[in-house]
């Protein structure tokens, strides 16, 4: 799968692709327009939601073969982040926001000791735009 990213002068997109093993991209979801505000509904699968445009976040894949996305740049008039988490279902092709402010940028996050779990916290996107943005 595959995210996002950035034009030529580092304005950001929400779209979002697959590759196949016949080497082929497949268009999944989301727009083809930069700087995309995103759809967001409370923490349910809604089949419009995705996330806000943005590039340079965290991704991973669960057992499930569900993709997660965290954070990212995004600009507009200067450099922002944004702190929120997203997992993204194959078998529906849906987005659902799972945690953090939607689309917020500069949001400070909420922090703890470590080794201790709380549902308040949220970790801060600490991305930092490179010497090319």
């Amino acid at each position: 799968m595959a995210f996002g990213g950035a034009d030529t002068i580092g304005k950001p997109y929400a779209d979002l692709w697959k590759y196949s093993s016949t080497n082929k991209w497949t268009w999944m979801k989301g727009p083809d327009s930069v700087s995309a505000q995103g759809v967001m509904g409370p923490e349910v699968l809604k089949i419009l939601n995705y996330p806000k445009a943005r590039w340079a976040f965290s991704r991973w894949k669960d057992a499930n073969d569900n993709f997660y996305l965290f954070g990212g740049n995004y600009f507009s008039s200067g450099y922002f982040r944004l702190n929120d988490l997203w997992k993204y279902n194959k078998a529906t092709n849906n987005w659902t926001w799972i945690k953090g402010p939607p689309g917020i940028f500069q949001d400070t996050g909420i922090v703890g000791n470590f080794c201790v779990s709380d549902s308040s916290f949220n970790p801060i996107s600490q991305i930092k735009p490179n010497k090319y943005h």
